[in-house]
Protein backbone atom coordinates (compact mmCIF):
# COMPACT_ATOMS: atom_id res chain seq x y z
CA UNK A 1 0.00 0.00 0.00
CA UNK A 2 0.98 3.54 -0.82
CA UNK A 3 1.73 5.27 3.06
CA UNK A 4 1.41 8.61 1.05
CA UNK A 5 -2.71 7.99 1.00
CA UNK A 6 -2.56 7.28 4.98
CA UNK A 7 -3.05 10.69 7.21
CA UNK A 8 -5.83 11.63 9.85
CA UNK A 9 -9.32 11.86 9.16
CA UNK A 10 -12.49 12.73 10.37
CA UNK A 11 -14.86 9.90 10.06
CA UNK A 12 -17.95 11.94 10.57
CA UNK A 13 -16.60 13.87 7.49
CA UNK A 14 -16.24 11.08 5.65
CA UNK A 15 -19.50 9.73 5.96
CA UNK A 16 -21.24 13.08 5.41
CA UNK A 17 -19.19 13.14 1.64
CA UNK A 18 -20.81 9.52 1.27
CA UNK A 19 -23.92 10.96 1.75
CA UNK A 20 -23.62 13.81 -0.11
CA UNK A 21 -22.41 11.87 -3.37
CA UNK A 22 -25.90 9.30 -2.60
CA UNK A 23 -27.56 11.93 -1.93
CA UNK A 24 -29.79 11.49 -5.61
CA UNK A 25 -30.34 7.90 -4.62
CA UNK A 26 -32.35 8.70 -1.66
CA UNK A 27 -35.21 10.27 -3.94
CA UNK A 28 -36.91 11.72 -1.18
CA UNK A 29 -38.44 8.42 -0.34
CA UNK A 30 -35.56 7.70 2.66
CA UNK A 31 -34.67 9.71 5.24
CA UNK A 32 -30.83 9.45 6.86
CA UNK A 33 -30.89 9.66 10.62
CA UNK A 34 -27.80 10.35 11.98
CA UNK A 35 -26.81 9.85 15.34
CA UNK A 36 -22.25 11.05 15.85
CA UNK A 37 -20.87 10.65 18.53
CA UNK A 38 -17.29 12.30 20.27
CA UNK A 39 -14.70 9.81 17.62
CA UNK A 40 -10.97 11.06 17.79
CA UNK A 41 -9.54 11.65 14.28
CA UNK A 42 -8.13 8.12 12.94
CA UNK A 43 -5.02 7.47 10.60
CA UNK A 44 -6.32 6.00 8.09
CA UNK A 45 -7.02 6.21 3.85
CA UNK A 46 -9.80 8.85 3.43
CA UNK A 47 -10.08 7.87 0.19
CA UNK A 48 -10.90 4.34 0.78
CA UNK A 49 -12.71 4.57 3.80
CA UNK A 50 -15.35 6.73 1.89
CA UNK A 51 -15.65 3.86 -0.38
CA UNK A 52 -16.13 1.36 2.07
CA UNK A 53 -19.01 4.17 3.54
CA UNK A 54 -20.32 4.57 0.20
CA UNK A 55 -20.55 0.94 -0.92
CA UNK A 56 -22.40 0.05 2.63
CA UNK A 57 -25.04 2.57 2.40
CA UNK A 58 -26.02 1.93 -1.47
CA UNK A 59 -26.36 -1.38 -0.14
CA UNK A 60 -29.00 -0.15 2.58
CA UNK A 61 -30.81 2.55 -0.26
CA UNK A 62 -31.32 -0.42 -2.57
CA UNK A 63 -32.32 -3.11 0.08
CA UNK A 64 -35.12 -0.65 1.00
CA UNK A 65 -37.76 -1.26 -1.47
CA UNK A 66 -40.54 1.33 -0.71
CA UNK A 67 -40.43 4.63 2.19
CA UNK A 68 -37.62 4.24 4.79
CA UNK A 69 -34.93 5.05 7.03
CA UNK A 70 -31.41 4.60 7.21
CA UNK A 71 -30.22 5.57 10.57
CA UNK A 72 -26.24 5.92 11.13
CA UNK A 73 -24.73 6.03 14.93
CA UNK A 74 -21.18 6.34 15.71
CA UNK A 75 -19.64 6.33 18.82
CA UNK A 76 -16.47 5.35 21.11
CA UNK A 77 -16.70 2.95 23.69
CA UNK A 78 -15.68 3.56 27.05
CA UNK A 79 -15.07 7.54 26.34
Amino acid sequence: MDRAEYQRADLHEGLESAFTLLEYQLKGRIRLVRQYGQLPRIHCAPGELKQVFMNVLRNAIEAIEEKGEIRVKTYREGA
